[in-house]
């Protein structure tokens, strides 16, 4: 297998793919940051989840996330979702190519603070208080639901039960 050492493809979810163009250079400016920060830090973005996925060249993988290359530019392919018109599902995805280096300083310190977990996790996590939520409603509902017919079979005070 041959690998490009100045372009990177990453296929995602639901059929996105980015491929990534690399500067030659290996100096990072103060506008964009390094590949290693943008994958470390720009998980909301794009997150490889290294356990779950599976790279086709994993040592070039690791000596790219490694590198201090820049991204240039950056190709998108995006396929919509049905019901979605193509400017909006353009206007969703981050371009990793336009991300700066203070946008990276402002997400590392994010997750720095409370940890940015993956996305499965996260999913995990919602799907838990969503159901805990559900619980809630149906307990209280239930309560409501039999106080309501304690209720129905009081008479008010002062009126006559009619036989």
């Amino acid at each position: 297998m041959q690998v490009d050492p100045d372009k990177i493809v990453i296929k995602q979810g639901h059929g996105l793919v980015r491929t990534l163009h690399l500067n030659s250079d290996t100096t990072g400016s103060l506008e964009r940051p390094p590949l290693s920060e943008v994958m470390r830090h720009g998980s909301p973005f794009v997150f490889m989840d290294q356990k779950l996925g599976s790279a086709k060249a994993p040592e070039a993988l690791e000596a790219l996330l490694a590198s201090d290359r820049t991204i240039s530019s950056e190709d998108l392919e995006i396929q919509k979702f049905a019901g979605e018109s193509q400017q909006e599902a353009d206007q969703v995805v981050q371009s990793l190519a336009k991300i700066k280096a203070k946008d990276l300083e402002v997400l590392a310190k994010a997750t720095a603070a409370g940890g940015s977990p993956t996305p499965k996790a996260a999913l995990g996590q919602t799907s838990r208080s969503a159901q805990a939520v559900g619980g809630t409603i149906l307990l209280a509902g239930g309560i409501m639901c039999i106080s309501g017919q304690q209720q129905a079979t009081v008479l008010p005070p002062g009126s006559v039960a009619l036989a």
